[in-house]
């Protein structure tokens, strides 16, 4: 029982740092070439509200999804795409996100 309420907390933990305020992108490496992509995303703020919707620039954009528990999340966007990210770092004011193979992101939370 001890160990279910553990499991719950840290659930909720990780969802509250992720739904608190915005995001702003800090870093972006591509992992193909190992480029630092960066000022693709110049000006870009994400943010993942609690009913699991997605906002880009302050637009709806989608929604949002816990999977494999709290170390990988996903983003459906209403144009179709999915993207699955692993969870590398989710503290109260920083998150990094990578999509293997492919992209490191490092945010920011904006105050």
């Amino acid at each position: 029982m001890i160990m279910i309420s553990v499991i719950a907390s840290l659930s909720s933990c990780k969802k509250a740092n992720l739904t608190r305020d915005k995001w702003e992108i800090e870093k972006a490496t591509d992992l193909e070439d190992g480029s630092d992509i960066t000022s693709d995303f110049t000006g870009d703020t994400w943010e993942f509200s609690k009913d699991e919707k997605y906002y880009e620039n302050n637009e709806l954009k989608g929604s949002w999804a816990w999977i494999d528990g709290n170390d990988r999340f996903m983003i459906a966007e209403n144009d179709g795409s999915v993207d699955e990210y692993d969870v590398i770092k989710l503290k109260r004011n920083e998150m990094w996100l990578k999509i293997p193979n492919e992209i490191e992101i490092h945010l920011s939370r904006i105050k």
